[in-house]
C-alpha cells in the first residue's frame, strides 16, 4: 500500500518546519457566509518554484479548495497557513501546511480512496514501526465521521504527534499529520484538534 510513502513525506515536512517566525495575523477573510471574500486579501497565486512551502502566507481564517473538495480553518493565535504547489504523485496531494511559532506543524493531505481510512491508518502505523522505529498507538475510531480513525505517536524525547484519516467524499481520503513539541503552549494541542475538526469535505468543482 502507498500510505507509508505518504506519511514519510509528511513526517519529513513536519520535522523540517522547526521554529519559524510568525507573520502578522491579518483580519479574518471570510464573509458572513463563511466563503472567502473576493479581493487581494484572499487571492491565491500558485507559486512557480518546486514543491515546498509557498512564499505567500494566507491570513484568512477559512481556506476553501474547490478543486480538491475541502475546507479548513486556521486558529487565531500564532498560526500561519501556507499553500504548497504540490502537483501530487499517484493522486497524493499535500495542499496546505499550518505552522505555529512553537514548532508545531499540521500537514493536510488528500489521497485517492484506494483503501478505507482504517486500512490507510494501519499501513501508516506499520510504516512508523518498520521504517522509523517508532511505536505508534493503536488505531482507534474517532467521532469525526462514521469511518474516521486516528492514532498518536512519539518522536524521540521531546516531540509528539497525531495522525487522523477520514473519508473525503468524491473518491478521496483526507489525512492529517500533526506534530508538536512537549513544551509547546498548552493551547497548541487544542488548536490542533480544532484544525482537524475544521478539515471537512465540500462540493468539488
Amino acid at each position: 500500500m502507498r500510505g507509508w510513502g505518504a506519511l514519510a513525506a509528511l513526517m519529513a515536512m513536519g520535522c523540517a518546519a522547526g521554529r519559524v517566525p510568525v507573520a502578522e495575523r491579518g483580519e479574518g477573510g471570510a464573509g458572513a457566509t463563511g466563503e472567502p471574500r473576493a479581493g487581494p486579501q484572499t487571492r491565491v497565486e500558485r507559486p512557480a518554484q518546486p514543491f515546498g512551502l509557498a512564499e505567500e502566507e494566507l491570513h484568512q481564517k477559512r481556506y476553501v479548495d474547490r478543486r480538491l473538495g475541502f475546507q479548513v480553518e486556521r486558529p487565531d493565535e500564532g498560526w500561519t497557513l501556507h499553500l504548497t504547489n504540490d502537483a501530487g504523485e499517484e493522486g497524493l496531494v499535500v495542499p496546505v501546511v499550518m505552522r505555529h511559532a512553537s514548532g508545531a506543524t499540521v500537514v493536510l493531505q488528500v489521497a485517492p480512496a484506494v483503501a478505507t481510512p482504517f486500512q490507510y491508518a494501519e499501513s501508516l502505523t506499520r510504516g512508523l514501526r518498520e521504517q522509523m522505529d517508532l511505536e505508534p498507538g493503536d488505531v482507534e475510531p474517532l467521532p469525526l465521521s462514521e469511518s474516521a480513525v486516528g492514532f498518536r505517536f512519539r518522536m524521540g524525547a521531546g516531540m509528539q504527534g497525531r495522525v487522523v484519516v477520514r473519508e473525503g467524499g468524491q473518491g478521496r481520503v483526507f489525512m492529517v499529520l500533526a506534530t508538536w513539541p512537549d513544551d509547546a503552549p498548552a493551547g497548541v494541542p487544542t488548536d490542533v484538534d480544532a484544525i482537524i475538526l475544521s478539515f471537512q469535505p465540500v462540493q468539488a468543482l
